[in-house]
């Protein structure tokens, strides 16, 4: 008898990992709503988009948020944020949201200023407040969709202050 709850406490947890797979496979092939981009006066540039949660059909699942061990782990972060291009830093950063209809809006959730070695430095929107010379990462976090189906995603600029 206790052999056999062993048993099914491994399935349970088997189970378990293999439908958090699943999520994050079928999460990951649905296309996102819109684009985050940021603007100045003469530029735009794109981001990278990192998935980070969502919720479909009343299963939830979980992935990394930005972070240095995120990095070290998820090898499409790793890879995207290599090959995301140097944006002169400037006083008129605008983050915006683009829907896919072409609608946009300036309500992304939260930003974070992260360093070369993705330290997080502050909570800000403004990169010109940094003094230091080097590159940053600015992550603009926020959701798409429905209150029953969603996902939440870390849009990444790379910045570089002179």
């Amino acid at each position: 008898m206790r052999k056999l709850i062993v048993y099914i406490i491994i399935l349970i947890i088997t189970l378990g990992i293999a439908l958090s797979t699943f999520i994050v496979y079928q999460q990951n092939k649905r296309s996102v709503i819109g684009i985050v981009e940021l603007t100045t006066k003469s530029n735009t540039y794109t981001s990278y988009p990192h998935w980070v949660y969502s919720l479909h059909d009343g299963l939830a699942a979980d992935g990394y948020r930005f972070s240095k061990a995120a990095i070290e782990y998820n090898y499409d972060l790793s890879n995207g944020i290599n090959e995301l291009k140097e944006i002169p830093a400037s006083d008129d950063f605008i983050i915006t949201k683009i829907y896919k209809d072409g609608s946009n809006r300036k309500d992304i959730l939260s930003y974070r200023v992260y360093d070369y070695n993705f330290e997080i430095i502050q909570n800000v929107n403004n990169i010109t407040k940094i003094k230091n010379k080097g590159i940053y990462y600015i992550v603009a976090s926020t959701k798409w969709g429905t209150e029953k189906d969603y996902a939440g995603y870390e849009y990444i600029f790379k910045v570089r202050v002179e």
